[in-house]
């Protein structure tokens, strides 16, 4: 109250007080009358996060810090995690870097920055220090505002012979001083577990692991941990929850060409699936497993499970794909929310949340293996079976999969065209209604066919002369979400960062509360 101007708030943000201003406007927002629920909660959990950062180091690291980088990352570049990598990026979101559009130091090639954009700097560095603390390999950083960029690296070379790189303007680099290292280690932070661990055997590397990534990007991120632990410690679930991952003996990782050979099994064992088998899984999975969740907590169980059958992702941990399809999604969006890429033409901001939710969840019923269901009944790319009636969509029937069980749990809280995409985003002929049918011969020879049971071209021509034109709208919205699904697709070890608050708004703006009985 005793700040007569915004001037004077400007000399408290250039004092590193931008944490105490903050908390007080938080509390504001929270105590103004007519602002509804969700708006409190995004105030408090923004209060919690800032409150918690270091602007005095944030200052320090940039009074030290010089123009460029250390090298480059992402992408496959990347590389390991924070356990044992030598690199790695975290996007910074926008409401970790003030003054959106600020870019740089307007040509000034030392640390004194200008004060509009004092304030942003400081704040993205603290979190960038933030991020780093959690990760136990990160010794170096470097920030960019223009880039919304936090990468880090466990050495960097060219700033010891002050030879960073400035081909890509914007950056800043400077070590990180061990007094913003984070205290707990990653021992400590995987036994908050609980019983998870217990019993694990060879798996308990693995599964150690993937809790302490949880654990590490949930509360850097501001969210509670404690439904997700909840749900992993059910009974129905603690037993089988190693199941998701296969491993050698000494809980090492498959080598490609084992995956490959198991892979080939898998399918082969997909493939001969019968009606009666069929009937009998939705059958067993229609029960309750656990009671009343958060979607956004199911969510992050698929982290301890993988898509056995899919030689992109290899290890890549389904949770891991659902963000990074989300995150394309979210990016396309962002850069044509009307374009015609696709999607027909009709992308306005609906269809984008609805993509955008599809993103998400398409892949839950993944959880199949988590519950202790085998890989053939789980994974897997599906070809219709049988059809009935008319022979359109809805007279089709098709292998059971992650597909059917996640359609069958989720549909009831969705839209029909999100429904469509858990039911039917696997399904090898959806493509055959927007596009030409594969060429006379195409998908009927060799093992490679057999085991991937491509659609032939008297197969694509009979379920184009079947479907109607609402079938091939549908399909529609499908196909171009394949595209997201299939193009977005990374091996990492590293869980992509989102804005904790917009996700959860999107999942709560579908489930009442977020919530589900699973």
């Amino acid at each position: 109250g005793r700040m007569k101007s915004s001037r004077d708030f400007s000399r408290h943000l250039l004092k590193g007080e931008l944490s105490a201003a903050l908390v007080l406007l938080g509390m504001a927002v929270l105590m103004v009358p007519g602002v509804d629920a969700n708006a409190r909660r995004r105030a408090n959990r923004h209060t919690r996060s800032v409150s918690g950062l270091n602007m005095t180091a944030a200052s320090s690291w940039l009074d030290h810090s010089l123009d460029g980088y250390c090298s480059i990352t992402g992408g496959f570049l990347s590389e390991g995690t924070c356990a044992e990598g030598v690199r790695g990026t975290w996007n910074l979101l926008r409401h970790e870097r003030a003054g959106k559009g600020n870019t740089g130091f307007f040509g000034h090639s030392d640390s004194k920055l200008v004060p509009r954009n004092a304030a942003a700097w400081n704040l993205a560095v603290a979190h960038c220090l933030r991020l780093c603390s959690y990760c136990e390999r990160c010794n170096y950083v470097s920030v960019s505002l223009q880039w919304a960029d936090c990468s880090w690296f466990h050495e960097c070379p060219r700033w010891d012979e002050a030879k960073l790189l400035t081909d890509v303007a914007g950056f800043r680099s400077a070590p990180v001083i061990s007094a913003v290292k984070h205290a707990r280690s990653y021992d400590h932070m995987a036994r908050i577990g609980g019983t998870l661990l217990s019993s694990m055997g060879e798996h308990k590397g693995e599964v150690d692991l993937r809790w302490t990534q949880l654990m590490i990007h949930n509360e850097a991120a501001g969210y509670n941990m404690s439904g997700i632990s909840a749900i992993a410690n059910h009974p129905s679930l603690r037993s089988s929850i190693r199941r998701g991952i296969h491993l050698s003996i000494g809980g090492r990782r498959w080598l490609p060409e084992k995956l490959s050979s198991y892979m080939t099994r898998v399918y082969l064992r997909h493939n001969n699936q019968s009606a009666w088998e069929r009937e009998q899984l939705a059958r067993r999975w229609q029960r309750t497993l656990v009671g009343e969740v958060h979607v956004w907590d199911l969510i992050n169980l698929l982290h301890f499970t993988i898509d056995h059958t899919d030689k992109q992702l290899m290890y890549t941990s389904q949770l891991i794909h659902c963000l990074q399809v989300y995150n394309m999604i979210r990016e396309k969006a962002r850069l044509a929310p009307t374009e015609a890429d696709g999607g027909g033409g009709q992308e306005d901001s609906s269809y984008w949340r609805d993509m955008l939710i599809s993103g998400l969840i398409h892949d839950i019923g993944k959880l199949l293996t988590v519950f202790g269901e085998t890989d053939e009944n789980t994974d897997c790319m599906n070809r219709i079976l049988d059809v009935g009636g008319r022979g359109g969509l809805d007279s089709i029937s098709f292998h059971w999969n992650h597909d059917s069980f996640g359609h069958a749990k989720l549909a009831s809280y969705l839209p029909p065209r999100v429904q469509d995409v858990l039911k039917f985003h696997s399904l090898r002929e959806i493509p055959y209604l927007l596009n030409a049918p594969p060429d006379e011969g195409e998908g009927s020879l060799g093992q490679e066919d057999v085991i991937h049971a491509k659609v032939t071209r008297a197969e694509a021509l009979d379920f184009q002369r079947r479907a109607s034109a609402d079938d091939v709208e549908r399909a529609r919205f499908v196909a171009h979400f394949a595209t997201f699904d299939a193009g977005s697709k990374v091996i990492t070890d590293t869980i992509p960062r989102v804005d904790m608050d917009e996700v959860i708004n999107l999942i709560e703006s579908y489930f009442p509360g977020g919530k589900i009985v699973w």
